[in-house]
């Protein structure tokens, strides 16, 4: 799939912009660091409301990525992914991740991804009652972000249904040249 045809939905950005504002503390902070960035960039999140459902191109979550690494820190947008998964599910679905294990919640991130990314495909290699091999494969026109923010919305939702402990090793991604991405999770 192309750059200009692959999207993320609206509720990552929305959700994106509203851990910015928390962070810095306000939304006239938030617009101050907004001031170097893209035109496009600061179109999308000047408007009063970013709906959910509108899909956005790939490039503006590659921004978004930067934007927060280099406020923010590298890691921070883990966190910020981690923050949009959890904002974004409704109570029904809190409540059977709660009530599920790591490993059941684990088995619904390849619909996840596909329900926010328009290319690319989560795949579990192996997964055991505590540990998970995965792959992302076609997903690297969302940049390093498409990488951090897997790894911050998995670590939430492993995290949220009991993982104890949680290791997250990266070692192939496919935005440095491997020709995937692998994923590999470990918890008690």
């Amino acid at each position: 799939m192309e750059e200009n045809q692959a999207t993320v939905r609206g509720s990552i950005v929305m959700w994106g912009k509203i851990w910015d504002i928390q962070k810095v503390g306000s939304e006239e902070a938030f617009q101050k660091l907004l001031l170097p960035e893209s035109a496009e960039i600061r179109e999308i999140f000047q408007q009063p409301a970013i709906l959910p459902m509108t899909k956005y191109p790939a490039r503006i979550y590659c921004q978004m990525y930067e934007f927060t690494a280099k406020n923010f820190g590298a890691q921070a947008f883990q966190e910020a992914a981690a923050h949009t998964a959890f904002k974004d599910l409704n109570a029904s679905m809190r409540f059977f991740m709660k009530i599920g294990s790591p490993a059941f919640v684990a088995k619904r991130f390849p619909q996840s991804w596909s329900h926010y990314f328009s290319a690319g495909t989560f795949s579990i290699l192996k997964l055991t009652s505590n540990t998970m091999e995965a792959a992302l494969d076609g997903a690297e026109v969302y940049g390093l972000g498409g990488c951090q923010g897997t790894i911050g919305w998995t670590r939430m939702a492993l995290e949220y249904a009991g993982a104890k402990n949680l290791q997250i090793e990266h070692p192939e991604c496919a935005v440095k040249g491997k020709s995937r991405c692998l994923l590999n999770y470990k918890w008690s």
